[in-house]
């Protein structure tokens, strides 16, 4: 056997275990690991925010409005002054939840300009 042909064998075990060990970590290396810690939320998974509400009328009754406006699932609202409502809402906003508020706001007798 010549030294060509012994080098030519070596290289081609050292390729054969190089692909035995990618495809080994290929197969394995993005699977969770078992934990019996829960996962840390990830950054800005909390959600929440504020909105302001504008209002054309305030109702005679300001707290039918905040009893209204906080009927709402995950709402927390307060008078800031005559004519503005602060919303708070927690976790992450539903698509329609704008709407909702509106029409919560409405059926307690305010016209409200507008949402923000």
């Amino acid at each position: 056997m010549s030294v060509t042909m012994i080098i030519l064998a070596v290289l081609g075990a050292v390729c054969l275990l190089g692909a035995a060990l990618v495809m080994r970590y290929a197969f394995t290396y993005d699977k969770p690991k078992p934990s019996h810690e829960p996962p840390a939320p990830l950054p800005g998974s909390e959600g929440g925010g504020i909105y302001t509400m504008h209002l054309r009328e305030v109702p005679e009754d300001r707290e039918k409005l905040l009893s209204a406006l906080q009927s709402v699932p995950r709402i927390h609202a307060s008078m800031t002054d005559d004519r503005t409502v602060s919303i708070r809402y927690e976790g992450f906003p539903s698509i329609d939840l704008l709407d909702t508020l509106r029409t919560a706001a409405e059926s307690a007798g305010a016209a409200v300009e507008s949402v923000e």
